[in-house]
C-alpha cells in the first residue's frame, strides 16, 4: 500500500505482482507492515491500517531468515519508521517514491544494503494508469546478492 497523489488521491495501490515475485526470490515474506486485510502480498504477519504497522518492532514480528516488505504511504512518519527498522537491522525490502534529492531518500538509500532504480513507471494494482513518479526498491539486510540476482535487469542497480 502506498500514497501515490495524482492517482484519484488513494493511498492503497497494491504491489504490482512481477515485483512481489522478485521479492519473494530474495526471501520468504515474513511481514508486511502496511497492507489491507486481504494481505495480496501474503505475508506471514501483516499490520493494516486498522492495526498500525508503526508501532511493533517489526525484526521480532518475523521468523529468522525473513525479511519485511513495505509498499509504504508516502510520508514522514513512514519513512521514519523505516530507518528506525534499519537501525533495528530489521532486513527489509522498501518500495519507494525515487527521490534521490530528498533528504529522507539520501538517508534510507545510505543505510542499504543496495538499491534498484526501477525503469519506467510502474503501474500499481488497481491504478488506472502508470504512477507520475519513478519508483526505488530499497534492500537492507545480509543477502544483497540475492537481491542484485532478483533485480538485475529491472533497473539501475547500486
Amino acid at each position: 500500500m502506498s500514497s501515490h497523489r495524482g492517482q484519484n488521491a488513494r493511498d492503497d495501490w497494491q504491489t504490482p505482482p512481477e515485483v512481489l515475485d522478485l521479492v519473494r526470490k530474495v526471501g520468504p515474506i515474513g511481514l508486511d507492515p502496511c497492507t489491507v486485510a486481504s494481505n495480496p502480498v501474503k505475508a506471514e504477519y501483516h499490520f493494516t491500517k486498522e492495526t498500525d504497522g508503526l508501532w511493533p518492532n517489526w525484526r521480532s514480528s518475523m521468523h529468522i531468515g525473513a525479511i519485511a516488505f513495505v509498499n509504504p504511504p508516502y510520508n514522514k512518519t513512514w519513512y521514519d519508521k523505516i530507518e528506525l527498522e534499519m537501525l533495528r537491522e530489521t532486513p527489509m525490502i522498501a518500495l519507494l517514491m525515487a527521490k534521490p534529492g530528498a533528504k529522507w531518500f539520501q538517508s534510507l538509500a545510505v543505510m542499504s544494503h543496495a538499491v534498484c532504480f526501477w525503469s519506467g513507471r510502474m503501474t500499481f494494482g488497481g491504478a488506472p494508469d502508470p504512477a507520475p513518479f519513478d519508483s526505488a526498491l530499497l534492500y537492507h539486510g545480509p543477502h544483497p546478492g540475492r537481491f542484485r540476482a532478483a533485480f538485475a535487469g529491472k533497473g539501475w542497480l547500486v
